[in-house]
């Protein structure tokens, strides 16, 4: 019987230790986790940061191209480009333009922020998850020491 009893303590012990050790590499997997996925967003933000900016500069392109052709069909029409008219057509094209650009450029920026603050809160919520993987291991830690006083001790 005591031969069991020494087995008994000795498993009690090391599966203490193996919980332990399970918990630890719950926690960093757990950071690490947090810490990929907000990389990932901050990645997915920067695209998409890129690809407002790309598409301002198709907006103000699109503008420059109307304003070219509002210029032709003025010409042809025989107004000239110092028309009243025709100034306030171009300067209405120009003007869209650029409110255009700068929605595009907002768009995404807002768009990009959000991901950021996600990412922020995955990194958070990693580190919380670690911590919490990690008082539950102390948790087991202490359960076992005290289980194995109470029975050994």
């Amino acid at each position: 019987m005591a031969a069991l009893a020494a087995v008994s303590g000795k498993a009690l012990i090391a599966s203490t230790v193996l919980s332990a050790i399970g918990g630890m590499a719950s926690a960093s997997a757990a950071r690490k986790a947090g810490n990929i996925e907000a990389a990932g967003l901050r990645r997915e933000a920067s695209a998409t940061r890129a690809s407002s900016q790309r598409a301002a500069q198709e907006e103000l392109r699109q503008a420059r191209y109307a304003r070219s052709r509002a210029r032709a069909v003025a010409a042809a029409s025989g107004a000239g480009v110092q028309d009243p008219t025709v100034t306030r057509i171009m300067a209405d094209i120009d003007a869209e333009g650029a409110y255009n650009a700068l929605s595009r450029l907002y768009s995404g920026d807002t768009e990009a922020r959000g991901m950021e603050d996600l990412a922020r809160a995955r990194k958070k919520e990693g580190r919380a998850r670690s911590f919490g993987s990690l008082v539950s291991t102390a948790s087991t830690v202490l359960s076992g020491i005290d289980t194995w006083k109470s029975k050994y001790g």
